[in-house]
């Protein structure tokens, strides 16, 4: 099972996105996934991102979880999810991406 991880309220990503009700940038959660994606897959590169939808938001100290499914491979599903109860989670983000050598 892949680590969690948490984006503290006082990280520089956060700060401004948006004033009042800060959420974590999608762009920024993109890239940790690429990240997860490169550190699973190093000898592989990202080479399209064909789906990405966001259908909740990532708030600032919410645990959330990468999810990596290659059972298409060269292309990858993700998904982020946030933990809410003990069985159940929030999506934050589904997408597909086309993995090749590097």
């Amino acid at each position: 099972m892949p680590e969690p991880f948490i984006v503290e309220a006082d990280a520089p990503c956060v700060q401004g996105h948006f004033p009042g009700m800060p959420v974590v940038p999608g762009a920024w959660v993109l890239g940790k996934v690429h990240a997860a994606l490169l550190a699973r897959y190093p000898d592989c590169r990202v080479e399209a991102l064909k789906k990405v939808k966001f259908l909740a938001p990532l708030l600032p100290d919410q645990t959330a979880r990468i999810s990596i499914d290659d059972r298409r491979w060269p292309r990858v599903h993700v998904s982020v999810e946030h933990p809410i109860e003990a069985a159940d989670t929030v999506q934050i983000l589904d997408a597909s991406f086309v993995m090749s050598a590097a």
